[in-house]
C-alpha cells in the first residue's frame, strides 16, 4: 500500500491542523484538507545552512518543545524539518503574483 508523504505528514500533524482549520483531527486524517483550508500566503523557510524552500498557499505548523516544524502546501508539497536555527517568513500573496 502506497501512502504519500503529504498524507503521512497530515496524519502526524492532525491535531495542529485541527486547531488551525477548526476541523476535527479524525476527519482531517480520513479526508485530508480542502483548498479552502489553505491561506493565500507564501511560506519561505531558510535553514541554518542557508538552504531555502518556498511554498505557495501553505500552512506552517510548529512544535517548539520538540524542535519540529512542518509546511503543507495546497499543491501537494509537504515537508517536515527540525526547527533549529530555522527562519521562516510568511508573506501574503497578491492576486496574480508568481513566485
Amino acid at each position: 500500500m502506497h501512502i504519500s508523504i503529504t498524507k503521512l505528514i497530515i496524519s502526524r500533524w492532525a491535531e495542529e491542523l485541527a486547531a488551525l482549520t477548526g476541523k476535527d483531527a479524525g476527519t482531517i486524517v480520513k479526508r485530508g484538507l480542502s483548498d479552502h483550508d489553505f491561506p493565500k500566503q507564501t511560506v519561505q523557510v531558510e535553514c541554518a545552512d542557508e538552504s531555502r524552500i518556498t511554498f505557495r498557499d501553505a500552512l506552517l505548523l510548529r512544535r517548539p518543545e520538540q524542535g519540529e516544524m512542518a509546511v503543507i502546501s495546497r499543491h501537494g508539497a509537504s515537508v517536515e524539518l527540525r526547527d533549529l536555527g530555522t527562519r521562516v517568513n510568511i508573506l501574503p500573496q497578491q492576486s496574480g503574483s508568481v513566485l
